[in-house]
C-alpha cells in the first residue's frame, strides 16, 4: 500500500469469491478510489469446462450491498473520485446491482 500511495497508483478494492467470506481491504492510495465487485458465485468460479459468463452469474442481495455502500461512502471521503464497477456480467445482474448500490449510497 505504501508503494501504491507513493506513486499515486489506485489500489483496487475487490469483492470476489476466491476466498470464502473474504472482502478486500478498504484502502485509498490515489485520487481515484476503485471498487470492483465480481460476484460471489464460488461454486462456479473454480469449475472447469463451463462458459466464463457462468462464473459471474451472481446477483448481490441488498444486505450484501449495504456493506459495500458503506465502504464506497468511506472511500469517497478520501478520494477525489470513486468508481464502483460490477463484473457480475450475467444477463443484466451488474446493471441491477449498480442501480441498487447507487440507491444505497444515496440513502447513506
Amino acid at each position: 500500500m505504501k508503494f501504491l500511495k507513493e506513486h499515486a497508483i489506485s489500489y483496487v478494492i475487490i469483492d470476489a469469491p476466491w476466498i470464502k467470506g473474504w472482502e478486500g481491504p478498504l484502502a485509498v492510495t490515489a485520487a481515484i478510489a476503485y471498487v470492483r465487485l465480481h460476484g460471489r458465485n464460488r461454486e462456479n468460479w473454480f469449475k472447469k469446462g463451463i462458459a466464463t459468463v457462468e462464473r459471474y452469474r451472481y446477483l448481490y442481495k441488498a444486505e450484501e450491498l449495504k456493506r459495500w455502500a458503506a465502504k464506497v461512502e468511506e472511500a469517497s471521503k478520501e478520494a477525489e473520485k470513486t468508481f464502483a464497477i460490477f463484473n457480475n456480467c450475467y444477463e443484466n445482474f451488474g446493471i441491477k446491482n449498480a442501480k441498487m448500490l447507487q440507491y444505497l449510497v444515496q440513502e447513506a
